[in-house]
């Protein structure tokens, strides 16, 4: 085993560990197949769920933590969400595709759909180990 896959192996426990969080996140997959948005005729859209394992730490970034991203150029507003993924649950090949978007569950039923708007892999060894992701509503 590389040291990198242990490094992946304690992400995973400490993600499960303080796992639990009042919502459960999921990972949103959009599908379009027919039409043809030149012409404005509409194909089948199916969106698949699956549940993130294991489930991310997030919180939403606050007043302070805008204030230091937005000093080096960023965009962020306080009501977005920080995710810390394990590479395992979440890849960056999986937000590349472009029709991933995060959705957060409660026990009630009510959800929040989220846009990945920034990420940024963290790695061990040149080797990622798990992903920062901050996302913006969209729905609420």
């Amino acid at each position: 085993m590389s040291r990198a896959d242990y490094v992946i192996k304690r992400v995973d426990a400490a993600l499960k560990t303080i796992g639990g969080l009042t919502r459960q996140a999921y990972k949103r997959v959009t599908t379009s197949t027919g039409g043809d948005a030149l012409i404005g005729r509409q194909g089948s859209v199916s969106v698949t769920e699956t549940l993130f394992d294991p489930q991310p730490y997030y919180r939403q970034l606050g007043h302070h933590d805008v204030m230091l991203l937005n000093s080096s150029g960023g965009q962020f507003v306080a009501d977005d969400y920080k995710f810390t993924f394990s590479v395992n649950s979440l890849t960056q090949s999986d937000i590349n595709a472009g029709n991933l978007t995060i959705s957060l569950k409660d026990a009630s039923g009510n959800v929040e759909v989220l846009r990945i708007i920034y990420f940024n892999n963290e790695s061990f060894g040149q080797e990622d180990v798990a992903l920062t992701v901050i996302a913006r509503s969209i729905s609420r």
